[in-house]
């Protein structure tokens, strides 16, 4: 929502139908309820709000997968990818991706705790994040 403020038309594309529909029901209330674990079993209700001066009509979302995007996406003056690239089973793909991805002058910004957990992306796959074969750190770039 908060890219509505610098951008005329917003895509979010995420992999869970939950996602999108939580987003969606954002953009169109402009708030949302949530529940947050406090300690144990304890949880406590919230509510989102988006700012009164985003237009919310400016944000769509959609389901997708970030390695096998559509080929009818547009380009797009920035590509936001937060979270995500220790998150899928192939970021390699989606990084080759991006220059299709992104107009000429555009920007990408990629944004990752690089948290590599070999459930989400096989270990074959991480970028970075592993020891040598010795165990030791491996040895900076020169």
């Amino acid at each position: 929502m908060e890219l509505a403020r610098a951008f005329t038309d917003v895509l979010g594309i995420d992999y869970s139908h939950a996602f999108v529909a939580a987003a969606q029901g954002m953009a169109r209330d402009g708030t949302r309820q949530y529940e947050a674990v406090l300690e144990g079993e304890l949880r406590q209700t919230y509510t989102a709000s988006v700012p009164t001066d985003i237009d919310r009509t400016r944000v769509r979302f959609m389901q997708g997968d970030a390695c096998d995007l559509p080929k009818s996406l547009p380009q797009f003056d920035a590509v936001l990818a937060a979270n995500l690239l220790c998150r899928l089973p192939d970021p390699i793909k989606f990084i080759h991706r991006l220059p299709s991805l992104v107009k000429p002058g555009g920007v990408a910004v990629l944004v990752s705790p690089y948290s590599w957990l070999a459930a989400w992306t096989p270990k074959s796959n991480w970028l970075g994040g592993q020891l040598d074969k010795a165990g030791d750190w491996p040895a900076a770039a020169t």
